[in-house]
């Protein structure tokens, strides 16, 4: 009786987990502190600047995680951020209950073929939108982006302000600098975790992306939101503007496929959003979207692998 139990237990257990898709950063790469981040000592931005900055919410007015608009129909965030159930468009103040904004029911999730949520590999997610938005798209980066060492860089987002400390209600942001390589993988920083072909380092001395702001745009900011150019989604990190452990943001010019063949991806006959809406999974294959079933087994190891990355093993 009490091994039936156990065994329905853990059953239940992994497929919560499996369900909600996880994790809205809960599951960190390897300690409580190493999670997606927050603007620390940030500035709030101009009313308006970025149009194609995005809340994922699933209460009204409770942002989850950041993404960005890059198609009318389509958002893009982290895949540690999947779960939620609607975009929130064109905020500013989440407290300014008189705000116009757009609140669009997400039609389902899309996250990288690749994204291994213990490295933090191809952390990438596509959510595709039940209705278009009227906001303008960023652009995002096809290679042509310098990221030399120093470059600067700016993120926003409503995430806490001070490791462990609470959100913003205004949306903020804060300029950072890109980081070789070789110092974000020195041994007295990440250690060889960052994985530079589909990453990028960026700090600055007290400045920092932080929980709550996971899934938000990177750019090289320009002369106006037409210019500016999106290279990178916040991801990870060991705590927030911690000296030595720089925010760690997923490369988009490396994940430019997955999400061009996702946006133009097309339904097959006889399907629509509707198709998705209790898919976990779901997938373009062969141009065509595609719920892709997961054995129990695959389901279980994903499941361990997150239980044994929060707990650092």
């Amino acid at each position: 009786m009490y091994r039936k139990l156990a065994i329905f237990f853990i059953t239940q257990l992994v497929l919560s987990q499996y369900e909600t898709s996880a994790f809205l950063g809960q599951y960190p790469r390897k300690t409580e502190d190493e999670t997606g981040n927050k603007i620390v000592d940030g500035e709030p931005t101009e009313e308006g600047r970025y149009p194609y900055q995005v809340g994922l919410s699933i209460t009204e007015g409770s942002i989850e995680c950041g993404a960005s608009l890059v198609d009318s129909n389509w958002v893009l965030s982290a895949a540690h951020c999947s779960g939620v159930t609607h975009v929130e468009i064109g905020r500013y103040d989440v407290s300014d209950s008189t705000e116009t904004y757009e609140r669009i029911e997400v039609a389902f999730g899309m996250n990288h073929p690749n994204y291994d949520g213990r490295t933090m590999e191809n952390d990438l997610m596509l959510l595709r939108l039940k209705e278009p938005s009227s906001y303008d798209t960023v652009t995002l980066d096809d290679g042509s982006a310098s990221l030399s060492v120093g470059t600067d860089v700016t993120v926003m987002g409503w995430g806490a302000t001070s490791e462990g400390g609470s959100g913003s209600d205004v949306l903020l942001e804060v300029e950072v600098d890109v980081i070789s390589e070789t110092d974000c993988n020195d041994g007295n920083s990440y250690d060889g975790d960052v994985i530079d072909d589909v990453m990028i380092c960026a700090s600055r001395s007290g400045k920092d992306s932080c929980q709550g702001d996971s899934g938000g745009p990177l750019i090289i900011k320009g002369d106006d939101a037409a210019s500016d150019v999106q290279v990178g989604v916040v991801s990870w990190g060991i705590g927030c503007a911690q000296e030595n452990f720089p925010g760690v943001y997923a490369r988009v010019e490396a994940g430019l496929d997955f999400i061009e063949n996702g946006m133009s991806c097309d339904f097959a006959n006889g399907d629509d959003d509707s198709s998705f809406v209790d898919c976990n999974n779901v997938v373009c294959e062969n141009g065509t979207f595609t719920c892709q079933t997961c054995s129990i087994f695959s389901v279980i190891r994903q499941f361990f692998a997150n239980l044994f990355g929060f707990f650092g093993l």
